[in-house]
């Protein structure tokens, strides 16, 4: 049995197609970006700044201030001739400002003055409350308080998702083909001259890890027990036979590599999770700052009661 044949026959399908199917589709993408680059290229950059602009407006609470740019920058001046006009103007760009530095959601300027007087009589670092987008309400000077379960669902989540984007990595950037050769095997690393497990490979009767690899120089030695590493491994004999004929067989040494190009298509898959893992990392974040902010009020508050006794 030759490692081409098992690569054709046994290793699972659905790992095989959904690989195949990434790489096609890379390729697929690569050329159209060959074709179209200019067009390509000038949506990625639209995509940038529509995003920006987005960004801008999401975190100002409106975008009458990039309005007003383009307003000036094509059809006229950026001010009003009438000064009840650009004195409202003005006041609104300032909220804009505001919000903007401090990544608040002010309406107006009476919002504005009452929080900076809250801070300043708690002594309250502007920062924090910015840090923990989402969960103060300026209108109504309250901090809501998230709950402890849902904050550490979220960080599960986040380290979930960041896991699974460093596993699907390590398979793109490894140098060995990823297969299973039986349904009853563990995965496996497939090198040029070495085969490794994949899963850690733990013993429960000694509860510590065993590892194990088999390289050229186990299968040339003599005294190589197969049956024992068969046990370790949970890898069968014709298993361990076959792997260490396809060392020194040029056409199986072909179907790994092919194997192992075909894995690049994980640096596509990686990105995925990478986003997700990030985006729950951020809310577990501000979701913290919140909780924290919240002890740090409810000292402050207690700590004014008792100095007012």
């Amino acid at each position: 049995m030759t490692f081409r044949q098992v690569s054709t026959s046994i290793i699972i399908y659905s790992y095989i197609s959904v690989v195949d199917w990434i790489a096609y589709l890379m390729e697929s993408v690569a050329a159209l970006i060959v074709k179209y680059d200019t067009i390509i290229n000038s949506v990625f950059w639209l995509l940038i700044l529509l995003f920006i602009f987005s960004y801008i407006s999401f975190r100002a609470g409106s975008g009458y201030s990039i309005v007003n740019r383009f307003w000036h920058f094509f059809l006229g001046t950026s001010s009003f001739t009438d000064k009840k006009l650009n004195s409202f103007w003005t006041d609104r760009s300032d909220i804009e400002h505001f919000n903007m530095l401090f990544n608040v959601n002010a309406k107006n300027k009476i919002e504005i003055k009452r929080f900076i007087t809250w801070a300043t009589i708690n002594k309250i670092d502007i920062t924090k409350v910015s840090r923990a987008k989402g969960w103060y309400n300026i209108s109504t000077l309250e901090l809501l308080t998230p709950r402890r379960k849902t904050t550490f669902f979220i960080f599960i989540c986040s380290f979930f998702f960041i896991y699974l984007s460093l596993a699907a990595l390590t398979i793109a950037i490894k140098p060995a083909a990823l297969v299973r050769i039986d349904n009853n095997e563990p995965w496996i690393w497939v090198g040029k001259n070495q085969t490794t497990n994949y899963f850690p490979n733990i013993s429960l009767r000694q509860l510590q890890w065993e590892n194990w690899s088999l390289s050229t120089k186990d299968c040339n030695n003599k005294k190589f027990d197969r049956n024992s590493f068969s046990t370790k491994s949970r890898l069968k004999i014709e298993t361990i036979d076959m792997l260490c004929s396809s060392y020194s067989s040029i056409e199986d040494q072909k179907n790994i590599l092919a194997v192992i190009k075909k894995q690049n298509a994980f640096y596509f898959i990686s990105v995925i999770p990478f986003i997700y893992g990030i985006y729950f990392f951020i809310l577990c974040l501000r979701r913290v700052l919140a909780i924290e902010l919240s002890y740090e009020i409810k000292r402050k508050t207690i700590s004014d009661k008792i100095n007012k006794r």
